[in-house]
């Protein structure tokens, strides 16, 4: 029922927006930047989801393990240990763990 385009704009607007929260260290923003790589995307990008939802875990967000591991179940094993990496890399740039 909502043209592609207005769904297309609707979804990068929502994209920035999470990426702001994190960025000004709101850490709830980061689940659900993971959950927006999962659910919201036209086709969803596991791959990333698996990243964000491990930064959620790693700064204790209830829930966060169970859909790591959910979105792990879609991503090649190949691909786990370089997304690990991935992720650390940017949680140590976060100013959401002590938030």
């Amino acid at each position: 029922m909502i043209p592609e385009k207005a769904l297309e704009e609707a979804r990068q607007s929502l994209r920035e927006k999470l990426q702001k929260r994190i960025d000004d260290g709101d850490r709830t923003a980061v689940m659900q930047f993971a959950s927006y790589h999962a659910m919201l995307l036209e086709e969803a990008d596991f791959e990333t989801a698996y990243v964000w939802y491990s930064i959620a875990t790693a700064i204790g967000l209830p829930g966060a393990l169970e859909l790591r591991d959910d979105a792990r179940e879609n991503v090649d094993d190949e691909k786990i240990a370089e997304l690990q990496v991935e992720a650390g890399t940017i949680f140590e740039t976060l100013d959401v763990a002590s938030n």
